[in-house]
Parts: C-alpha cells; structure tokens; sequence
C-alpha cells in the first residue's frame, strides 16, 4: 500500500490491529494502480441509444489506460476485470487489496434518466450518502448487486474496529478528491463535463478504506452525441490518455515517488534541445525526462544537467486495416516523430501487415 499517503502510525496500526496475517512488504517505489471496468458478463450496465455495451465501452477504455501505465517506468496496472466476464463488485475489491493497489480507478459509461444529461463526471466515496439528485440514482444503479463492501473485522472490538475505518476512510477520501480532481482538469481540457466538481456517492467498489479510489463516469450512453463519442475507437483512446495524464498530475503534484531512478544516465542540456527530441534520442517520453528531473514544465536551459530513465522495452505492432499512425502514437503513448525513426519511416502512410517497433 502507499503508506506514504497517510500517517505512518495510523497506517501501521491499521495493518496490526485488523490484518495480523498480512505482511508488510518493503516498498521498491512503484505506484500500482488498480483499473476497474465497470459491469461485464451477464451484466451489461446501460445500453446506448443505438445499442451499444457499457461493459464493452469500459473494458477498451479500460485496456487502452493499462497500456499507457505499464510503458510508464515506475507504474504497474492491474485490471479487476479481463475480458468479458462477471466480476462481484466486493471481488474487484479484493484484487486491488491482493495486489497492493496504490489507487483504484473504476470506469463507467452510464445512463441517466434524462437523455439530454450528458459528459463526464468524476466520484468519490461519500461516508454521508450522494451529494445530488443524479449521484444517487447512479449509486443505487451500481449498487444493485451487493449493499456493503469491505473487509472483515472478525474479533475486533467494535467501537475500535469503527474508529480505525473511520480514520483510515476518511484520509483515503481526501486523497481521492485530490486525485479525482486531477482526472476532472484532464477530462474538462477533452469536452463538456456534467459536474464541474469532484461528486460523492456511496459507490460500493469506492468502499477500500485505505486505498484513495475514485469511479469516472466518461459520458452517457442515454444521450446521443456521448454515445457517439464513446463508440469511436479514436474518443476512447484520447479519453484513457485524459486519465492518464489525471493520474500522473496527481502522482506528480503530491511528489509521490514513481521507481524511475534506475539506470540513470545523464544529458547536458545544449542549444535547441528541446524534451520531445531527447525523449526521441534516448527512447523514451517526455512526461518521463519531467518526473525523473522534478520539472514543473517542458521548459530546459543550456547547461542543465538532465538524468536520463532507462528506456522502455519495445514493443511491436501489427499494423491493421485502419490503423495510422497518429492512431499509434495516441493508443501508445508516443510521439509520431519516434514511431517513424524507430522503424525508418518516411512518409506518414503504413502497410497493413508490417510489424512496427513502439519504442
């Protein structure tokens, strides 16, 4: 768990007192983060105007997010949900506490009752009930399966069990808001959203009490232009980069350490260098020369010393009808300019069938 977030006494006590048979193991520093596509299976969640999915809709946004978290040196993804099938919410829960989770960020593309209600909303737990009108019909929606989540406090004296959860619950929702409004900034910069402010409701998978979660509802399927939107392998792609990016303002912002600083080697800045061409040379993203250099912008002066993260792995694409390559540089989170010189391409057009390096 990031311990880190909350004080380390309250975090320690909770881990003695409520998990005994839980070991503590030593932080290497990378941040994981829990995705969680909403609904699947048998349960479809709400279905657009046209008939689309909402499992369908958050499971490839949902994958789309894992990509760009596992290329980040420092970041690991793991998915509550793989594929399509049923996962109980209190299940999705468990993974992310089996995992380790740092943060939990659950995906939806709901319906509301008014089809003109349209863009995207962000939520967090709320130990006093819904914050709206619309929280709570939402809440009660995806709450349908199970009325409580949680974890066991077998044994534990009830007065002291409430307090721990209490304390540690609350943190964890503070942290949330401050996560959840990193992901708002993103998703106001991407279109129209339906709450200008971080929303609470009582979520059953927000319901972790020490893992700062926050559930996104993208858009809505009931309107007409979200369900359009959403359907567009192109949105879903630049929506699970707004969520990313929420993510790594969050995790930037609050200085939470992302394990970068291995295999370091270092560039002195000279004139015309520029972020996006050392990401280039050196193979990896300009968000990355930021984090691993403490910058607040892409700004870089002339003799400047600069650590350079080791480069990702490459990774390889088949190129299939459709595909471009502005396409690729969204879904992989790379510049054009790096997919052409990793692979000696020219022009902007790419031959279905050829097997193109990521860097």
């Amino acid at each position: 768990m990031m311990y880190k977030m909350f004080p380390v006494f309250l975090s320690l006590l909770l881990v003695a007192l409520l998990y005994p048979s839980q070991s503590v193991a030593l932080d290497d520093g990378t941040v994981i983060v829990a995705i969680d596509a909403g609904h699947g299976g048998r349960d479809v969640g709400a279905i657009g105007v046209t008939g689309v999915y909402e499992k369908d809709i958050n499971l490839s946004v949902s994958e789309k997010l894992a990509v760009l978290i596992n290329q980040t040196p420092g970041m690991k993804a793991i998915q509550t949900r793989r594929g399509d099938v049923y996962v109980k919410l209190r299940t999705r829960l468990a993974v992310a506490r089996n995992e380790k989770a740092d943060l939990f960020v659950s995906i939806h593309a709901d319906a509301f009752k008014d089809p003109k209600v349209r863009g995207a909303s962000v939520y967090v737990l709320s130990s006093k009930g819904a914050s709206s009108e619309a929280a709570k019909y939402l809440a009660k929606r995806a709450n349908f399966e199970q009325v409580v989540g949680g974890v066991s406090l077998t044994n534990k004296d009830e007065f002291l069990s409430r307090t721990l959860i209490d304390m540690t619950q609350a943190a964890a929702i503070e942290e949330s808001k401050l996560l959840g409004q990193e992901i708002l900034a993103q998703l106001k910069v991407l279109g129209p959203v339906h709450k200008k402010r971080v929303e609470q409701a009582g979520f059953v998978v927000l319901k972790s009490p020490d893992i700062p979660s926050v559930l996104v509802e993208t858009a809505f399927l009931s309107n007409p232009l979200d369900e359009a939107k959403l359907r567009k392998r192109n949105f879903q792609t630049r929506l699970s980069n707004s969520l990313y990016q929420g993510i790594i303002s969050y995790l930037n912002k609050h200085q939470i350490n992302l394990n970068i600083a291995r295999g370091f080697k270092s560039h002195t800045v000279a004139k015309g260098d520029t972020l996006s061409q050392l990401g280039v040379k050196y193979g990896v993203r300009a968000v990355d020369l930021r984090l691993a250099n403490n910058l607040e912008d892409s700004v870089i002066r002339v003799g400047e010393r600069l650590k350079i993260p080791s480069g990702r792995t490459i990774k390889r694409h088949r190129v299939a009808r459709g595909d471009t390559l502005s396409e690729l540089s969204e879904f992989y989170g790379v510049s054009v300019r790096a997919i052409k010189v990793a692979n000696g391409i020219k022009k902007d057009t790419i031959t279905i069938g050829t097997v193109l390096k990521i860097p």
